[in-house]
Formats: structure tokens, sequence, C-alpha cells
């Protein structure tokens, strides 16, 4: 037995054999409590370069990986014909975004994810381009990709002279779509420009159609169509980023 003295009333305290135990049981439990403790400090790591909230599914993706990981994360072009599609494509905030929220490449390349097609679409002899970012990294499951179209002006207007050398605003995008499975155009035109038509696979309710006119500078869309049997008119889809 254990005999310890109050100092207050300088009676002796006896602790008893199911008191030392409850004592014993007291400090384990403690001393577990402090290495759990210091054993979730060193574990949890960090979120690194979150876009956002915690909730957020792309913030949580590249939460998972290490720094180095990100840090070498590259988007690349080497062709001279796509990197100013690439270039600008790549403005698009929620483009990027969409690229993050699939499995994150080391290195994202406009020769594997860009298909352009030139068209004439104002009938002097020159090409316009329509790009696509063709890849499952963006589309949909049913085929609808981000699409573009650029209009090239080589006209003096274009070409800014300052100090620092010519600078080219040629390439200008006329039209974009989200996503789309193709890009049409017809003979019919508005102001020198060939009408064009974004056609989505709206599967399994067929097909949408958004029909765009060109108003002098760009395409804007005009009306909207349904087609499963027979083209119907109907209301435009109120699609956003």
């Amino acid at each position: 037995m254990v005999i310890h003295v109050d100092r207050a009333t300088s009676k002796p305290i006896e602790f008893t054999g199911s008191m030392r135990r409850l004592v014993l049981l007291i400090t384990v439990a403690f001393i577990a409590f402090l290495i759990l403790l210091a054993f979730d400090e060193g574990s949890v790591r960090p979120a690194v370069g979150t876009l956002g909230n915690s909730d957020n599914a792309l913030n949580d993706k590249i939460a998972k990986y290490d720094e180095n990981d990100l840090g070498e994360i590259k988007f690349v072009c080497d062709d001279v014909k796509l990197r100013p599609f690439w270039i600008d494509l790549l403005k698009e905030k929620w483009l990027i975004s969409k690229l993050f929220q699939s499995q994150l490449q080391s290195e994202y390349d406009c020769s594997k994810i860009l298909k352009v097609n030139e068209v004439d679409l104002n009938g002097d002899g020159r090409p316009e381009y329509s790009v696509r970012f063709d890849s499952i990294l963006v589309c949909s499951p049913t085929a609808n990709c981000p699409m573009a179209v650029y209009y090239i002006d080589d006209s003096d207007k274009a070409q800014f002279r300052s100090s620092a050398g010519v600078i080219n605003f040629s390439l200008k995008r006329v039209l974009f779509s989200i996503g789309a499975m193709r890009i049409e155009f017809d003979e019919k035109s508005t102001i020198g420009f060939k009408d064009a038509s974004v056609v989505v696979n709206a599967n399994p309710d067929g097909l949408y159609l958004e029909r765009f006119k060109y108003d002098g500078n760009e395409y804007h869309r005009s009306r909207c169509f349904e087609y499963k049997d027979s083209v119907i008119p109907t209301r435009c889809w109120d699609i956003n980023p």
C-alpha cells in the first residue's frame, strides 16, 4: 500500500489497488492519444495548388499530387500551324479546368489534341479554319468536343507596329462551341460569310442543331432545331462552360 499526505489537511491519503489501476489506465490512454495526434499531424499533407473550396473535385484531384509532379505538367506545341490556335484556346480557363478534371498528364501536346480543317468561308480563295479539341480528356461520352472557327485577316489593320516590333493580330476566333460533334457550313451566306450549323449529339433524343450567321465581326446564334425523325424548331439551349 502507498501512502501520500494531503498538504491541505496534513492527513494521509491511502491509494487502494483499484485507484492505482484507474490512474494507470488514465495515463496509458493519455499517452495513446498523444501518439495518435502526432501520427495524424505527420501524415496529413496540405492541398497543393488548390483553386477554390476544399470540396471542389478539381482541388481534391490536384491535392493528391506532389508539388514536383505538378511542376512537371507542360503544355507544348511544336507544330507551327497549330500553335496559334493552341495558345488562343488555352486562354479558356474552363477548358484548362476540364483538362485537369480528367487524369492529369505530365504533358499536353497540341498535335495529339487539336484537329484542324481548312474551309473557305468568304469565297476569297484563302482558307479559314475549323478547329476541334479532339481528346477524351475534354470530349463528352457522346463525342461532343470543344470547337472553334478562325478567320485570318491579312489586311494592314491586323498588323500593329510598335517599338517592340510588328505584332500580328491576324488570327481571329469568330465562333466557339463548348461541345459539338461537328460544324457544317452552308452555301447560303450572310455578309459574305457562309452560314454555319453547330451539330450536337443529344443522344438519346437525336441531334440538336444551332444555326449561326456572321454579323460582320463574328458568328451569332440565330435559330435552333431538334432532329430525330424530322427537323423541328426548338428553344435554344442555354449552354455555359
